[in-house]
């Protein structure tokens, strides 16, 4: 079995098969005002607590240039803070080996050291067996990928079926499972608790946002494989997963990071305990919060984005909702390195051109889903976007 080494961070996808947006100067310009807690231009803005965010609904509304078409209901936000993070400073440890080795039945008298190369992630450990068809993959910053049994060769055939977990009703819908019926909401459920238990991080939860049916092209008819999306959740607010990264080209050819995602991909083929693929592109832990105690309310949010957009055309929002948009303080997701998360009022353009039948490879990165992004920061006001022409 061929493999690149880091064909399991999903990432990957969305640098070379979509590309990343770049960065715009307004972008760069404001990522160094924060704190400053500046109006945007002639704007009215109006502020809120935490409790009084818990109680606010964002309508459908059109303003004439920004429609959004969904409602937005804030009643799990428990507290809004700006978190400082960092990535997994040594991941690597003995302990974390045998750990992560014993879980996923793999020898770790076997593993290959790999050096970090081009890579800003580290260096790392492979265990590859095509024997036992087995694939497990770590990484210094904490980085991980296990592929198994069915799922060892990797690809998967077109979508059959996406679900919105948070929004729809998943609890009498059944799948089969390497020819065993399963409950979907069951398998979400599990999924987490095993996320919780062997994949902890101290003041985050796992949510499973998304779940995806396909069928392997040499299964049987009624055999499919269950693909799932967990999310990063702190205290009722969700880690960006929605907004491909902003980077900015340098002049000797490099590439600067501004900011990332963070999410989890499960695969289940059978219905076992632990999944046939799992992936996550990166582990961190949060290093302090700083609670926002003036929230810009939902309501200024719209009138801040309105304002900027104003002249630049008619954008159609699919969906509107509280994020953390993580902010690389160091341009790279190496080893120890810093990320900022920043509670965003989140306006998200659909793309037209993507549907649940995309391919996996891109159609379960739900990024991909959205042509552009609006993030208002809750605490400055300021606008975080992939819209270019905003420099225009």
């Amino acid at each position: 079995m061929k493999y690149v080494r880091l064909i399991y961070i999903v990432f990957a996808a969305c640098l070379f098969l979509c590309g990343c947006q770049r960065t715009p100067e307004e972008v760069k310009e404001n990522m160094e005002k924060y704190g400053e807690n500046a109006q945007a231009g002639n704007t009215e803005v109006t502020y809120c607590s935490v409790d009084e965010l818990k109680n606010k609904k964002l309508s459908a509304v059109d303003t004439g240039n920004v429609d959004i078409i969904s409602d937005t209901d804030f009643s799990d936000v428990e507290a809004v803070e700006v978190l400082q993070l960092s990535f997994e400073q040594d991941f690597l440890t003995d302990a974390n080996i045998e750990k992560y080795t014993k879980l996923f039945g793999v020898n770790k008298e076997k593993l290959e050291n790999t050096e970090a190369g081009e890579s800003s992630w580290g260096r790392g450990v492979t265990y590859d067996n095509e024997k036992e068809r087995k694939y497990l993959d770590m990484i210094e910053n904490g980085g991980m990928a296990y592929m198994a049994d069915s799922l060892y060769e990797g690809g998967f055939d077109a979508i059959e079926k996406k679900y919105n977990v948070d929004k729809e009703d998943i609890s009498n819908v059944n799948i089969y499972l390497a020819d065993k019926e399963a409950n979907l909401s069951d398998i979400c459920k599990n999924a987490e608790k095993w996320l919780e238990d062997n994949m902890y991080i101290d003041g985050l939860n796992y949510k499973v946002s998304d779940a995806f049916i396909t069928k392997k092209s040499d299964a049987d008819t009624e055999s499919r494989i269950v693909s799932l999306c967990a999310e990063y959740e702190y205290k009722g607010i969700r880690f960006n997963d929605y907004a491909k990264p902003l980077i900015k080209d340098n002049a000797d050819y490099s590439q600067e990071i501004f900011t990332t995602t963070a999410f989890t991909l499960l695969h289940y083929y059978d219905n076992q305990d632990i999944p046939s693929y799992f992936s996550r592109n990166t582990n961190f832990v949060i290093k302090s919060s700083k609670p926002v105690e003036k929230i810009i309310d939902p309501e200024s949010a719209v009138r801040i984005l309105k304002d900027k957009l104003s002249g630049f055309g008619t954008f159609e929002v699919s969906e509107a909702l509280p994020l953390y948009a993580l902010y690389l303080k160091d341009h790279n997701e190496s080893p120890g390195a810093g990320i900022e998360a920043r509670p965003v009022y989140a306006f998200l353009v659909k793309d037209a051109n993507m549907d649940s039948n995309t391919s996996s490879g891109i159609g379960m990165i739900k990024m991909n889903y959205y042509q552009h992004f609006f993030f208002i920061d809750m605490e400055t006001g300021e606008l975080t976007t992939d819209l270019e022409d905003l420099n225009k």
